[in-house]
């Protein structure tokens, strides 16, 4: 019988095992595959599969995408804690509160929009980075 590997750790300690836990988590309750989140955020399918099983680890800027990307928190992703301050606006709220529209309306596509917009640059409108 084989000995476990160590689980790697990530930013701020997280054990490995735990993060990759989260993420398929956050990415099952979103009710996406692995494709479809890779499409949304921009990383690979394989990349999306090493990290649910744990044998690598996100950066930060893909753990940002990819709870923008499922509607979970960033502090919960990271740390399996939620956030401790005011209550906040759940997903679909802020969804209303932008679009006018409900989440179970918005297409995943959609719902990246802040994303690309970013990752396009603030000059950029959103339009176009649609």
């Amino acid at each position: 019988m084989s000995t476990p590997r160590p689980a790697l750790a990530v930013a701020g300690n997280i054990p490995q095992f735990v993060l990759s836990d989260r993420l398929r988590k956050a990415r099952e309750s979103a009710e996406m595959t692995q494709t479809e989140l890779a499409d949304v955020i921009g990383i690979s399918r394989r990349s999306v599969s090493y990290y649910e099983s744990g044998e690598s680890a996100p950066k930060r800027p893909q753990l940002i995408a990819w709870a923008m990307a499922t509607g979970v928190s960033l502090s919960w992703l990271e740390t399996g804690q939620p956030l401790i301050m005011s209550p906040s606006p759940t997903p679909d709220d802020q969804a209303v509160r932008v679009t006018g529209r409900s989440l179970v309306q918005v297409q995943p596509r959609e719902r990246m929009a802040p994303v690309r917009y970013i990752r396009t640059g603030a000059s950029s409108s959103p339009e176009r980075a649609a």
